[in-house]
């Protein structure tokens, strides 16, 4: 007899080579009764031909869940333009959808602290108009067909569109104009302005509303200290509002280069068809040399705690604890996410579990390309807040001494791979992801494959990353007005009203005694 399939490697679906009758045999023995062998054997040949499929799907379906269809993330191709400039693509097959990114390295790390909306306005300036659209035609381009979108961070700015894959050359040319050819102008610069007091809640006119919401959040005062003598260590909030146009052509000069641009396609496209049109567009900007940034510098990390009072009528008390941790883009990144998995684990056991006295303790690894860091949070009560930070400290001691134990690093692992596996991706979350490794896709042309990565590493480098964690991290504190405190605003907001409505009831009175 002949065999129907040949033996497969294991992993995949593996059956020897067998007779076909005694393929036929070993699935009556295995699923049916005895007594209903007649029965079965009078069966029309397409039910028996439907018992031996599922009987072949049942013996394969573990090996078949072993493929990860996750995997396919990965599959990049890296192109450069005529100018150099580089394009990261993924074949993405899920939806219609088409998307182009453009990254420029420059964001708010790259300014002093007063000028660091500079580039946040440079973003909306370039979304306002071009040479050939005005803003309502430009903006009508992408809105009949998709969505645009943009984002300033520390280290980099990226622009986004989302179209339909029938317009994917609307969307790569609205791109490119607004890279190549936008005005400028000082209509652009004063929309940009007012469109980021908006975004952050600043006045352009309000000098007093912008004094007293100057102060940076404690997450924001927390990242900056952990980044002293850099344009990240900024300890007030700055609005845009002295940010001129000739500021703003200068920073378009010097950073919006080729030299400065990573290009990212997802979608469903042709790539000799994509690579043609991009070399159309973005391949004819001139090549031109980036002006230097300055390099994030470590310096001594002042380890004093930081002390914040609620300015409002919040009764809780919150606790944050910041250690500076390696960027995604580095060979330890997956070694901070377990990390940080295995303090929320413990800080939620001995903190909300066992004693009830915080709310939903966590531990974030957040980071750029270029920065990162750990942030533990605790929302708790002034009554139980020395406790809470006398726990979560005992619990990161516990960590630099002892580590973490082998049978919870295997367990966290697993836990990590399956969390990666099972995620829904959309574009922007591929887009993310590539933008995170970009440095490392541009050195070898290919995408890291995290599956591999998560799979192999191992405690040596968890070992090592703790090592470099401080004896004792950055504890910042935001708590609650005392009743004397809370009396005091309350008494300095009535003498206020009282001294703005003097002058409104002396002239009340003199009109009345005139009138008299």
């Amino acid at each position: 007899m002949t065999s129907i399939w040949p033996r497969q490697k294991q992993g995949s679906c593996s059956l020897a080579p067998i007779d076909i009758a005694d393929l036929a045999m070993m699935i009556v023995k295995k699923s049916i009764n005895p007594r209903t062998l007649n029965t079965i054997f009078s069966m029309p040949i397409v039910l028996i031909k439907a018992t031996v499929l599922g009987s072949f799907m049942s013996i394969c379906a573990p090996a078949f869940a072993e493929i990860s269809n996750t995997s396919k993330i990965f599959d990049i191709q890296l192109m450069h333009l005529n100018n150099n400039i580089p394009v990261i693509t993924h074949q993405h097959g899920d939806n219609d959808l088409f998307s182009i990114h453009l990254v420029a390295d420059i964001g708010l790390q790259d300014f002093p602290c007063e000028d660091r909306q500079l580039p946040h306005v440079v973003e909306h300036v370039l979304f306002e108009e071009t040479r050939s659209f005005d803003g309502p035609s430009l903006r009508r381009r992408i809105f009949n067909n998709g969505y645009w979108e943009g984002y300033t961070k520390e280290e980099y700015t990226h622009y986004t569109m989302h179209v339909h894959k029938r317009f994917s050359d609307i969307a790569i040319d609205t791109l490119y104009r607004m890279m190549s050819e936008p005005t400028l102008s000082e209509r652009a610069t004063a929309n940009a302005i007012r469109s980021v007091n908006t975004e952050m809640g600043t006045s352009q006119g309000g000098m007093l509303q912008n004094w007293i919401n100057d102060s940076l959040s404690l997450k924001e005062q927390g990242i900056n200290r952990l980044y002293p003598n850099t344009n990240l260590a900024c300890t007030k909030r700055q609005t845009p509002n002295h940010i001129t146009q000739t500021m703003v052509e200068q920073v378009y000069k010097d950073h919006y280069v080729p030299e400065n641009y990573t290009l990212f396609v997802i979608g469903q496209f042709d790539e000799a068809e994509l690579l043609k049109s991009l070399n159309d567009t973005f391949g004819k900007i001139p090549e031109s040399a980036a002006k230097q940034k300055t390099p994030l510098v470590e310096k001594e990390i002042d380890y004093t705690p930081i002390v914040e009072k609620e300015k409002y009528g919040d009764p809780s008390t919150y606790l944050k604890i910041f250690v500076r941790a390696d960027g995604k883009g580095e060979s330890s990144q997956l070694a901070w996410k377990l990390i940080s998995l295995y303090l929320t684990e413990k800080t939620f056991a001995e903190i909300r579990t066992k004693r009830g006295i915080g709310y939903t303790p966590k531990v974030r690894y957040d980071a750029g390309t270029e920065i990162g860091h750990l942030i533990l949070e605790v929302r708790t009560t002034s009554e139980w807040y020395d406790q809470a930070e006398a726990l979560a400290l005992d619990i990161f001691k516990d960590l630099k001494i002892n580590g973490i134990p082998e049978k919870d690093f295997e367990r966290l692992k697993n836990r990590m791979l399956y969390e990666f596996e099972s995620k829904e991706r959309t574009h922007n979350n591929l887009f993310q992801l590539y933008r995170h490794n970009r440095q490392y896709i541009k050195d070898t042309g290919k995408m890291r494959n995290l599956i591999e990565e998560i799979k192999t590493l191992s405690p040596q480098l968890v070992t090592d990353t703790i090592a470099r964690m401080p004896d004792k991290p950055l504890i910042a504190i935001l708590r609650p007005n005392s009743f004397f405190e809370a009396l005091l605003k309350v008494f300095g907001l009535v003498a206020v009203a009282a001294l703005l409505a003097l002058p409104i009831l002396r002239r009340k009175h003199n009109k009345k005694a005139l009138d008299s």
